[in-house]
């Protein structure tokens, strides 16, 4: 439970979530 959001990678974006 929290916000979600994505980060850029060497291979893309990964979207994952936090608290």
């Amino acid at each position: 439970s929290g916000l979600q959001f994505a980060v850029l990678d060497g291979q893309g974006f990964i979207p994952f979530s936090r608290v």
